[in-house]
């Protein structure tokens, strides 16, 4: 199984533990999986390079298996992701500018040891915004 869908033993163990992967037991005790679940191996692996979390995978997998359609889920889930990486993004780009700006304040300034008053004086010349 892990083969066939190109992850880690490990990782279908823990999508078994996770209760997404239900294979069936075979006599000896070890788990015997079919078409069914690679299927939904290589699903739950294209949902999470999507961005989707184990707990969205989980949801979409419980509306299928209600026979509910879980296109709104997915819908809305990427909605919600785009926007909170929206956010991010421009919170890196304002910590890229904020690294660029202390970089060439530093360039100029001499190093000095920390004082009674001081711990590191690069980092407390920088305004708080």
């Amino acid at each position: 199984m892990a083969r066939a869908a190109d992850v880690s033993p490990s990782t279908v163990r823990f999508y078994v533990r996770a209760k997404l992967l239900k294979p069936k037991r075979a006599s000896n005790g070890y788990m015997k999986f079919g078409a069914s679940d690679l299927k939904r191996l290589v699903f739950i692996r294209r949902a999470l390079k999507l961005g989707y979390t184990l707990a969205d995978v989980k949801a979409i997998v419980h509306d299928a298996e209600k026979g509910q359609s879980p296109c709104p889920r997915v819908r809305q889930i990427v909605v919600q992701r785009m926007d909170e990486n929206e956010r991010r993004l421009a919170e890196m780009i304002a910590l890229q500018a904020r690294l660029r700006k202390a970089a060439r304040l530093w360039e100029r300034m001499p190093d000095q040891p920390p004082t009674g008053n001081t711990i590191c004086h690069l980092i407390e010349s920088m305004e708080d915004s």
